[in-house]
């Protein structure tokens, strides 16, 4: 073999990978088309997250507006003072009640002063009331039990 058929061999094999390179490149989707199912998958994301959202609030709503009277006042007026809490929060204070995610401040709007504390470490304590306890992290409500 001499050098222009070894030449000629390599040109044809440059040439051979070029087209199958290029074939590959463009038989794919393109990058643009790429982006754009990227975006689409995110807005349909945040669409529904909205959609989640939304559906939760109602929920909340008509809970409030089940109320009895009594308690909506009552809880209108803790709002009233507490504008920073929230309408659930609020509610839940109205009627004695407690959940996940409460402030320590809530907490006791809703049950009072505990009768007993325990430190359980820097950041975590347990309250006892005469009808259950709470388990609060950072002044937050991490659980409960009644």
């Amino acid at each position: 073999m001499n050098s222009q058929t070894g030449l000629a061999i390599a040109i044809g094999l440059v040439a051979v990978g070029l087209i199958v390179g290029g074939w590959l490149l463009l038989s794919g989707p393109a990058p643009v088309e790429l982006a754009k199912e990227a975006a689409d998958a995110k807005a349909n994301a945040k669409e529904q997250a909205l959609r989640d959202l939304k559906s939760k609030i109602d929920v909340e709503e008509q809970r409030h507006l089940a109320l009895d009277p009594g308690i909506r006042k009552h809880s209108k007026e803790i709002c009233d003072s507490h504008p920073d809490w929230g309408v659930r929060a609020c509610d839940a204070i109205a009627q004695g009640q407690i959940y996940v995610g409460m402030t320590a401040e809530q907490v006791r709007s809703a049950w009072g002063k505990p009768r007993a504390v325990n430190p359980m470490s820097i950041r975590r304590e347990q309250w006892i009331y005469v009808t259950g306890s709470v388990d609060l992290e950072n002044d937050v409500v991490a659980s409960f039990q009644k």
